[in-house]
């Protein structure tokens, strides 16, 4: 069980996992999530700052990388809940 699966058991209850492998379960979740705002909202709220974590981790990564080559990057970011998310300042830079 990751560090991530540990919180959203916590946030969200521990029904999420599979009893078995110990992993959140999708389609639970998403029984959990989808019709509910507030659990939604809660979802959200839990799993964006951590891929915008990861996401501007990678952004560092490969700007580094051009610049060991001198040359200038760049970073195609397919993201479905990027205005949502509000995630565009910390994308253009």
């Amino acid at each position: 069980m990751t560090h991530f699966d540990q919180i959203a058991q916590e946030e969200l209850g521990r029904n999420i996992t599979n009893p078995t492998t110990g992993e959140i379960d999708r389609k639970t979740l998403g029984e959990l999530v989808f019709g509910n705002d507030n659990r939604l909202q809660e979802l959200q709220d839990l799993v964006w700052p951590r891929i915008l974590q990861s996401l501007e981790a990678s952004i560092a990564f490969h700007k580094k990388k051009a610049e060991e080559y001198g040359k200038e990057g760049v970073v195609v970011v397919e993201a479905a809940v990027l205005l949502k998310a509000a995630w565009l300042d910390h994308l253009y830079n």
